[in-house]
């Protein structure tokens, strides 16, 4: 691979996760992450939440005061449901946070280890000559580091 193709695609490789931004790439990695590994709590929750609208509409069509073991039944079914998607819904935000926290955390070390291994690898090659009569009293500064004169 030649270095100005490498640079070019490591140049569009960065500007395309900068455009985009880091939390909007992790969000659609998060979702993607969901869809593969998680769907079964995800499930779980579309369940309970279909149960706890199912038990509300009970709820709402049986009279507190006419049928008060029914009434007190169905709200005891619609806590304990409550409490249950509360338990998977902030498991789900701490899976959130803590996935788009490493995510981004490995873009930001992909994105700036790619170019910093960029650099290293092609130190002592020139991306571009200038002709020596240029800058003839000072081009040995621009090929201070590791470039050969010119």
């Amino acid at each position: 691979m030649s270095l100005a193709f490498a640079i070019t695609l490591v140049v569009l490789i960065t500007e395309f996760i900068l455009w985009f931004g880091y939390s909007q790439i992790a969000s659609l990695a998060y979702g993607v992450y969901l869809n593969a590994f998680e769907r079964e709590r995800i499930q779980k929750q579309r369940k309970i939440k279909r149960d706890i609208l199912t038990v509300k509409h009970d709820l709402a069509r049986t009279s507190s005061q006419d049928q008060f073991a029914k009434w007190a039944k169905l709200r005891r079914k619609l806590d304990s449901k409550m409490s249950e998607l509360e338990k998977i819904t902030t498991s789900l935000g701490y899976l959130k946070t803590s996935f788009e926290i490493k995510f981004t955390t490995f873009l930001w070390v992909f994105a700036n280890g790619i170019q910093i291994f960029m650099v290293i690898w092609y130190r002592s090659s020139p991306v571009f000559y200038l002709p020596q009569d240029w800058f003839s009293p000072i081009s040995w500064i621009f090929s201070m580091p590791f470039a050969p004169s010119g």
